[in-house]
C-alpha cells in the first residue's frame, strides 16, 4: 500500500474510501494488512463506528457489506 508508517486512522480512511467505491475485496485485504501490521491494536471499535455511520446516513447496503467482511474474517464487536 505505502512505505510510510501506517496508523489506525490511515487504515480507517482507506477502509471507508474503499467501501464508498464498492471495493469490498480490497477492504478485506486492508483489514488483513492492518491485523498483521506493527500498529498497536486492530481497532474493532473504530470499525464498528464506520459501520454505524454508514447505517446512520442511509447506506445500509455498504454497512451490510462491511459486516459480511467482518463475519468472513471471524471478527466480532463483542457484546454491545
Amino acid at each position: 500500500m505505502t512505505k510510510q508508517k501506517m496508523i489506525s486512522r490511515n487504515y480507517m480512511c482507506i477502509i471507508f474510501s474503499y467501501l464508498m467505491l464498492g471495493f469490498t475485496k480490497e477492504v478485506g485485504e486492508v483489514i488483513d494488512q492492518w491485523k498483521q501490521s506493527t500498529t498497536p491494536d486492530f481497532d474493532m471499535l473504530a470499525c464498528k463506528k464506520i459501520l454505524v455511520v454508514f447505517r446512520d446516513i442511509g447506506l445500509a447496503e455498504i454497512a451490510n457489506n462491511l459486516n459480511v467482511i467482518f463475519i468472513e474474517k471471524n471478527l466480532s464487536f463483542g457484546s454491545d
